[in-house]
């Protein structure tokens, strides 16, 4: 997985930008909706959600609902909550409480990628 903004930037805390580029599927919602700068360290925190998701549950977490039609795909990315994730369906696992965490959609609620590691889930995983 590359290092993402980190490498761009290692001693920055934050890094705003207003353009994008990447895979639509693992934009976060503040690059979807396009209403100015947004932090990227915080988008790569959403992209590891993407992609942990993407390892656990062999599929995107927004890619069933929108389709291939990019208009739908960047408004469910927006809104919707991953299927897997809806109470009942797994969302109240540990793995399902870290996906949560990282698939916030409000930047603020997205833990630093220090405080994901410490998650008990991946401690039991790679036995931290």
């Amino acid at each position: 997985m590359s290092p993402g903004c980190a490498s761009i930037h290692p001693d920055a805390a934050s890094a705003s930008v207003t353009n994008t580029v990447g895979t639509l599927a693992f934009f976060s919602p503040e690059m979807c909706c396009g209403d100015g700068p947004f932090d990227v360290f915080a988008a790569d925190r959403w992209a590891v959600g993407v992609t942990l998701y993407c390892f656990a549950h062999g599929a995107l977490p927004f890619a069933a609902m929108g389709g291939d039609a990019l208009g739908p795909l960047m408004d469910a990315i927006q809104a919707d909550t991953p299927e897997r994730l809806a109470p009942g369906k797994g969302g109240e696992t540990l793995l399902g409480g870290l996906l949560k965490e990282l698939l916030a959609k409000a930047v603020h609620d997205r833990p630093e990628l220090e405080a994901a590691m410490g998650h008990p889930w991946v401690g039991g995983v790679v036995g931290l």
